[in-house]
């Protein structure tokens, strides 16, 4: 989606007018777009079991970054996108195609994007993949930063 939509009292919005970089909030959100976020909505309103799985797998991807002794930053598990930082531009993108190369497709995010030495790949959860998916992803990147390392 692109683009940004602003809820709230006038006065916040006008707060937001004035004090948010002009960029921010220039570009409005295309109608596809919004009957995109409203279908999702809909959506997650009427099977909120998507929800709760979606929940419940974002903290089984966190507790096994942990357990595997990625850094993940300072994501708690409480939210569907997780990094994994690997601190450079060339190794963020080199474990990003090697993780290709096994069927995980995972974007990494480089500086300018975030700070010089932060790069990361970021993980994006969605409540249909497996449990069993989860657990292959986050060993192969564990196994794949190890062999980088070396």
């Amino acid at each position: 989606s692109c683009g940004g939509y602003l809820a709230g009292r006038r006065e916040m919005i006008e707060y937001f007018k004035v004090h948010a970089p002009g960029f921010v909030y220039s570009a409005g959100i295309s109608p596809a777009n919004t009957g995109a976020a409203i279908g999702a909505l809909r959506k997650m309103i009427s099977e909120p079991e998507r929800v709760s799985r979606l929940q419940g797998l974002a903290k089984l991807f966190y507790e096994l970054c942990k357990t595997n002794g990625l850094d993940t930053l300072d994501a708690t598990g409480e939210c569907a996108v997780i990094p994994v930082i690997v601190g450079d531009f060339y190794k963020a993108m080199k474990v990003s195609s090697m993780l290709l190369d096994q069927g995980i497709h995972v974007q990494p995010i480089t500086y300018p994007a975030v700070t010089a030495g932060t790069d990361r790949l970021r993980f994006f959860l969605s409540s249909l993949h497996t449990r069993e998916q989860i657990e292959f992803t986050v060993a192969t990147c564990a196994k794949i930063l190890i062999a980088v390392e070396q």
